[in-house]
């Protein structure tokens, strides 16, 4: 059977059947009529055989755990930079940060890149030693501005 033979069946449809003379029947054989043009000579088989069939793509369901709770995420962030001048301070913020419970590998990761402003931890501990360093290179640069600002 031939398209050409399928698209005239399809007109005579709903003469046929009530259920597609409605306006979405109408609206469906519409849509499937436009789908087949410029493929009369084709048969079904070999349309079909052509025409890829996709199907919606599903949102994967998040894996338990890895969502991040971002207000845990905010205040981190928040003690860490406010800290980030106190050496102390900042030990003590990083000494809770790893003793939390609520505090995953998600929580951890987003941590570090918040404060950081870019990280690539694989790992909780990865990730607390990217804070470490940010904090590291933030008291030097401090330091040289400090030097310059003498000079001057």
């Amino acid at each position: 059977m031939k398209i050409a033979q399928l698209r005239s069946a399809l007109k005579i449809l709903p003469k046929v059947d009530s259920a597609w003379s409605t306006e979405d029947g109408q609206a469906a054989l519409a849509i499937l009529d436009e789908l087949l043009v410029g493929s009369d000579e084709r048969t079904i088989i070999e349309f079909c055989g052509s025409v890829k069939i996709s199907k919606p793509k599903r949102k994967p369901k998040p894996k338990p755990g890895t969502q991040v709770s971002t207000q845990v995420v905010a205040d981190y962030v928040a003690e860490l930079r406010m800290a980030t001048t106190d050496t102390s301070v900042f030990a003590d913020v990083m000494k809770r940060l790893r003793k939390d419970k609520s505090v995953r590998l998600p929580e951890a990761v987003a941590i570090a890149a918040e404060f950081s402003g870019s990280a690539s931890a694989k790992t909780k501990r990865d990730a607390f030693k990217v804070i470490e360093q940010r904090r590291i290179a933030d008291a030097r640069s401090s330091i040289k501005r400090e030097h310059i600002s003498d000079i001057f």
